[in-house]
């Protein structure tokens, strides 16, 4: 006999700092105001706050009224009482640091709580209703965000910082100048002002005596959708981790509020309190003050708790807004020609849930051809049909609320290897369905396709979903599908029946289902 633990939940905790979207994201107090009295109003952005400019400050913390060493402190300390009735906590949310909520920041993050029982088809079955229907929790990992500039050169490009690069890369990229570590391929991806996505595999990182510490990446890496986009010299673009790597490793689960910053790279980078990143996501729509409406990159799921935080002057004041920014829940889209303003910065901050599935590997299939699902078809806003697969599946909103705009569909032929007892990739035994018969979305509606499939992995119980984006092609008259389910390890692009580029791929739940019965 020995000693055993046994893990059944994990937590991401708050803390007692004061909340900053960039340099203490997961804190919860109030600032003291720049005078240095003391005050219960002050959040990062009020015009007469202290203004941060380190994580550290952040918990330069006053013990009753007093300051800390000889430094002026910036954080009012408060009590547990203060802060649970609201007079000291300054999150966007509200939370608190001592409590321990539901889900998201501060919340639970994995309930490990797994029944005794083996799963059965019907429990496989259930499990998928609920991601289909956005009840299931889901877990990521939240991205990092932060503009840089791009180095002189055409072919190679340098992304550097001087011989003085800022904390995050010395910390999370090099793990110290010591003991660097190269983050290899698919771990993070630029984006260019126009909002143009380059996927960068790491050609690896060096000093110099005029670059300093920089990444090295290739023209043929600039590539996109069979695309080159060249970066020039002086170039600010906006660097984000992948779902799969965080520099924040803040993980949340369930319900969770989201950031996401509205503005021109080349202006965010002179914001004092964004130009060392956020914890969240940038949107690549540059504000103009036109008042045109745009789309938030992940879907909104209230109206009545979102806000945004907004400068014209590229930070030195701020301003905010709970319910003038008009966003529209259909369309996952907003418009305020004050709010996303010319040359404006914003920082929106929502209610969203966390990514349900992540990529994975053509696997197989458990229980053999019992084991595979039917094919699910739609476009549809709402968040019970599938809405939240969608976008967890191909990262794009749906935006369509036709009524009927999704369906299920059985396939006609599949072939599972002999040997492997995975779906069979060779055109030669293609999966096909039944035909679809989406009718046209409107506002432009993206849509996808999906097989869910069983598996088993070190006798924990897995949904996989083989998925397909689908584009509506007006001129067709249709969406280009093929019938056909293409199977490809991890997310990949193919052209559909019109020549559109859509996203292809496998995915599996984040968390197991359960245990496999062991019948031996």
């Amino acid at each position: 006999s020995g000693d055993h633990l046994l893990i059944c939940g994990t937590v991401t905790r708050l803390n007692q700092g004061a909340y900053h979207p960039s340099y203490n994201p997961l804190g919860t107090r109030s600032f003291f105001n720049s005078d240095g009295t003391q005050s219960a109003e002050q959040s990062w952005d009020h015009p007469s706050a202290k203004i941060a400019t380190s994580k550290a400050q952040c918990f330069d913390i006053a013990s009753n009224g007093n300051t800390v060493g000889n430094s002026s402190p910036f954080v009012f300390s408060g009590s547990g009482y203060l802060l649970a009735t609201n007079l000291y906590r300054k999150r966007p949310d509200g939370r608190v640091y001592d409590a321990i909520y539901a889900s998201g920041q501060g919340g639970v993050c994995r309930d490990m709580r797994y029944s005794a029982w083996g799963l059965t088809a019907e429990d496989f079955a259930e499990q998928d209703l609920k991601i289909k229907s956005g009840e299931y929790r889901g877990r990521e990992k939240l991205p990092f965000s932060i503009p840089i500039v791009a180095g002189a050169s055409t072919k190679t490009t340098y992304i550097g910082f001087g011989e003085t690069q800022p904390a995050w890369w010395d910390e999370r990229i090099l793990g110290g100048r010591t003991g660097g570590r190269n983050l290899g391929a698919s771990k993070m991806f630029l984006q260019d002002a126009q909002g143009n996505k380059l996927f960068l595999h790491l050609s690896g990182y060096t000093t110099g005596a005029d670059l300093g510490w920089y990444f090295r990446v290739t023209a043929t890496e600039h590539e996109y959708d069979g695309e080159f986009h060249n970066i020039a010299a002086g170039d600010v673009l906006i660097l984000q981790t992948t779902e799969e790597y965080s520099f924040s490793e803040v993980s949340v689960s369930g319900e969770y509020t989201h950031t996401e910053v509205v503005g021109d790279p080349a202006n965010i980078i002179l914001c004092d309190d964004l130009k060392d990143g956020w914890v969240g996501s940038w949107n690549p729509t540059i504000p103009d003050g036109s008042g045109t409406r745009f789309e938030i990159a992940r879907p909104v799921a209230s109206n009545t708790d979102d806000i945004v935080t907004y400068s014209n002057d590229l930070g030195a004041s701020w301003a905010t807004t709970t319910s003038s920014h008009d966003l529209d829940l259909v369309t996952n889209s907003v418009s305020h020609a004050t709010v996303f303003a010319d040359g404006g910065i914003a920082v929106y901050q929502f209610k969203t849930k966390a990514k349900m599935t992540k990529n994975a590997v053509n696997s197989e299939v458990h229980g053999n051809t019992k084991g595979l699902g039917d094919v699910f078809a739609g476009c549809y806003f709402g968040t019970g049909y599938g809405a939240g697969l969608q976008h967890s599946l191909i990262g794009k909103v749906p935006t369509s609320d036709y009524s009927n705009q999704y369906q299920t569909n059985p396939l006609t032929t599949f072939v599972l290897a002999p040997l492997s007892g995975k779906l069979n990739p060779n055109s030669t035994y293609e999966t096909k369905h039944t035909a679809l018969s989406l009718r046209a979305p409107n506002n432009e509606s993206p849509a996808f396709k999906a097989l869910n499939y069983n598996v088993v992995v070190n006798q924990q119980c897995f949904i996989n979903y083989a998925y397909t984006q689908l584009t509506y092609d007006a001129t067709a008259g249709d969406w280009g599908d093929d019938g056909i389910i293409h199977i490809a390890d991890n997310q990949t692009t193919m052209p559909d029946e019109n020549g559109h580029i859509n996203l292809v791929g496998m995915a599996q739940c984040v968390e197991p289902l359960g245990w496999i019965r062991n019948d031996k």
